[in-house]
C-alpha cells in the first residue's frame, strides 16, 4: 500500500527523484579517474567564481543581500529596477 501524504518527487520529465539520483551516481561509478578529477575541477571553479563576483544589486555574498533572498513576485507591480 502506498503512501499517498508523502509522494514520491517527479522531476518535469516525469521521471521519479530516486531514479534519476540511481542514474547519476550510475554515471558517476562509470567514470574515469580522469572524468573525476576533471568533473571536481569544473565544480570547484564554479563554486570559486560563484562566491567571488558580485549579485547583480553588487553585494558579493548574494545569500545577504534581501532583493536576490526575497525578489518580487513576477505578477508585482512593485519593479526594483532603477531607471
Amino acid at each position: 500500500m502506498e503512501d499517498s501524504s508523502n509522494p514520491t518527487p517527479v522531476s518535469s520529465s516525469g521521471r521519479s527523484l530516486a531514479d534519476l539520483i540511481k542514474e547519476s551516481r550510475a554515471r558517476v561509478a562509470a567514470m574515469t579517474t580522469e572524468e573525476l578529477r576533471a568533473m571536481w575541477q569544473a565544480q570547484r571553479e564554479s563554486f570559486a567564481r560563484a562566491m567571488s563576483t558580485p549579485c547583480e544589486h553588487g553585494l558579493l555574498d548574494f545569500e545577504q543581500c534581501d532583493e536576490c533572498r526575497n525578489p518580487p513576485a513576477k505578477d508585482s507591480p512593485v519593479s526594483r529596477e532603477t531607471t
